[in-house]
């Protein structure tokens, strides 16, 4: 017997040395039955590892964990598939554990499978809960943008208005046949004329005022700096931090479900994995309960019968010996039998 098979006869509580007599349909249902649970253990380890990376990050603790959980998933199933009572109490108890159990591995899936679409519904809620604090945000920044902004335009056209001061300067010191297009002609007088120094005198003012805008608008980008990260810093306090724990992802998953366009989809395909989960979990307990008896199960029931009658027996002489000794302790005693004959031999 090579050790996959030992490891999978591990799984479905068999015993190798019972098995080992039976015809090969008993063995390979036993075989098959320690499948399912390994299975199941697998998909409760990738589930739990999910569960737990959502609150421990990639901390080596959540592989031991999930470690735990799995084989603990694995031990129950395991109980399940080798029970052998067929009352309505034993079917109903083995029934509503695999359900369970397929249920709580299957959230973890579920989260995994619309990871992106939970993503997204995250941000949109984390945006709905931090929009009164945006807005206000937004309304004192632009208490300060706007100012600037429009000093910013004020000196564009003060530079325009120089530039068109220059030009038309410029054209009265030329002759009438080469003089600067798109301006104000010169008067064709060549000299620096009444014309050019009033034209002079509006460009000095203009550039004045330029001078005093250029300042003012200076003065206003470090004002607004430094306004703009105290609006910023105090928004940061304020704002609502994005939430990525288990249980805010499974409401995210919840408002993806309620979603009006893709939410019957996502419901659909969240049932169709717990219903696969559930189904795997429910499979061998109900082959269990729907197949007749076995050889296999036969000999066990019979090996445990005889095991029972004999500490029954070994009892029963040990209370011949006390009323014929007086009393005193019968020998050899129960322990020491079952040692020189094992229930097992």
């Amino acid at each position: 017997m090579n050790i996959v098979a030992r490891i999978l006869l591990y799984l479905s509580k068999t015993d190798r040395r019972l098995i080992g007599l039976c015809s090969d349909s008993a063995y390979k249902t036993q075989v098959s039955y320690g499948v399912f649970v390994m299975i199941v253990g697998i998909f409760a380890f990738v589930s739990s590892s999910y569960a737990l990376r959502t609150t421990l990050s990639d901390s080596y603790a959540v592989f031991a964990v999930s470690g735990v959980y799995a084989a603990l998933v694995m031990f129950i199933d395991r109980e399940i598939v080798s029970a052998t009572s067929k009352g309505k109490g034993m079917i109903a108890a083995r029934l509503g554990l695999a359900v369970f159990i397929g249920l709580v591995v299957s959230v973890p899936i579920e989260l995994k499978l619309f990871e992106k679409q939970i993503v997204q519904e995250l941000k949109r809620i984390q945006n709905v809960d931090n929009l009164p604090y945006l807005n206000r945000r937004r309304e004192e920044e632009a208490k300060y943008r706007e100012p600037r902004q429009a000093k910013y335009e004020r000196i564009q056209e003060l530079e325009k208005e120089a530039g068109d001061f220059q030009k038309r300067k410029t054209n009265e010191l030329l002759p009438s046949d080469n003089q600067i297009q798109g301006v104000v002609k010169g008067t064709g007088r060549i000299g620096a004329g009444p014309v050019h120094r009033g034209l002079n005198d509006q460009l000095e003012k203009t550039l004045e005022q330029l001078r005093q805008a250029r300042e003012d608008h200076n003065k206003l980008i470090v004002e607004e700096r430094d306004e703009l990260k105290r609006i910023a810093d105090e928004y940061e306090k304020q704002a609502i931090p994005p939430a990525d724990d288990l249980l805010s992802r499974y409401v995210a998953l919840g408002s993806v479900k309620k979603d009006p366009e893709q939410g019957w989809d996502a419901w659909y395909m969240a049932w169709g994995v717990r219903l696969v989960l559930i189904m795997l979990e429910l499979t061998p307990a109900l082959i269990k309960m729907l197949q007749e008896e076995s050889d296999y199960d036969a000999m066990l029931q019979a090996n445990r019968r005889r095991s029972i009658t004999r500490i029954y027996a070994i009892a029963n002489d040990h209370i011949e010996q006390l009323v014929q000794n007086g009393g005193q302790n019968p020998t050899p005693t129960l322990m020491e039998q079952l040692k020189t004959e094992p229930l097992t031999s």
